[in-house]
């Protein structure tokens, strides 16, 4: 079994992009933004969100690692789980960012279709 991470290509804590290169990582392009709570880091998540769901549809996946957040890629990952029912998904809730109520109801009731 080969398992590859698909992340982003921006360093949240230092505000720049990544120039290191990982084994079995995939570094996604992703908009570079400068505060923490800003339109410009939930636009960034959002399009990286994208991008990251167009690479995976061309992998043979068996397990969706998610890490919450962004919060984007729970719309996209319950998509690529209809789209291939057989897949496992796991969603690991490390920060309830931004509005930790709204937040997990939002995605209890994607995980519930």
């Amino acid at each position: 079994m080969k398992v590859q991470v698909f992340t982003s290509n921006y360093r949240h804590f230092e505000k720049c992009r990544r120039t290191d290169k990982k084994e079995d990582y995939r570094f996604v392009d992703a908009i570079p933004y400068k505060k923490n709570l800003s339109y410009s880091r939930v636009k960034s998540h959002v399009i990286l969100s994208k991008n990251i769901y167009e690479q995976i549809s061309k992998e043979k996946v068996d397990l969706l690692w998610i890490l919450v957040p962004p919060n984007s890629f729970v719309k996209d990952a319950a998509k690529y789980k209809k789209n291939h029912p057989k897949v496992k998904i796991i969603f690991d809730l490390i920060d309830m960012w931004p509005i930790q109520k709204f937040t997990s109801v939002y995605i209890l009731e994607i995980i519930k279709r």
